[in-house]
């Protein structure tokens, strides 16, 4: 009995800490989500791929940073960061490109720097967004809780079955 009571607080657990990590911004949640396009960050990452981003207080020169552009009228740019100017300016740059980003981004306009890197995730989260997304997450989670631990009595009773059936 403890052990099953055990094994569903660890369940609800991860649940909430899987939701409080996956559930973006606009909705309440903590992540925040950028899908690329284009080649510019190539081959790091790919037309197609989401990246999930994490915010912080500081950011250092080698992250993948998402942030709003002022030059491109607040479209998202992820770049990789590679200086950080006195001001707390940020200078970035794509992989894939000869030059060097025109805008530098300060703490306020970034988004978050990369944590996690989905390949090729833009096809799913495209059919995953607003409702039907959050009741596949719904069910997600709900399956997830409906799955309990076999007893070790489980286990037992079965052996003995099939010996009385031999």
């Amino acid at each position: 009995m403890l052990r099953t009571t055990l094994y569903r607080v660890v369940q609800i657990a991860a649940a909430l800490a899987a939701l409080l990590f996956l559930v973006p911004t606009s909705v309440g949640g903590a992540a925040s989500y950028v899908q690329v396009t284009g080649n510019s960050m190539y081959p790091t990452l790919r037309q197609g791929d989401v990246v999930l981003l994490t915010r912080d207080d500081r950011y250092a020169v080698g992250d993948i940073i998402a942030y709003k552009s002022q030059l491109l009228g607040g479209e998202v740019v992820i770049h990789r960061i590679i200086a950080i100017h006195p001001g707390g300016r940020y200078a970035t740059q794509g992989d894939n490109n000869n030059f060097i980003d025109q805008y530098e981004p300060v703490v306020t306009d970034i988004l978050g720097k990369q944590s996690v890197r989905l390949p090729g995730a833009a096809n799913v989260t495209q059919r995953l967004t607003g409702v039907t997304g959050m009741v596949v997450l719904i069910l997600g989670v709900g399956a997830i809780m409906m799955i309990r631990p076999r007893s070790p009595h489980a286990r037992h009773r079965r052996r003995a079955m099939r010996g009385r059936i031999s």
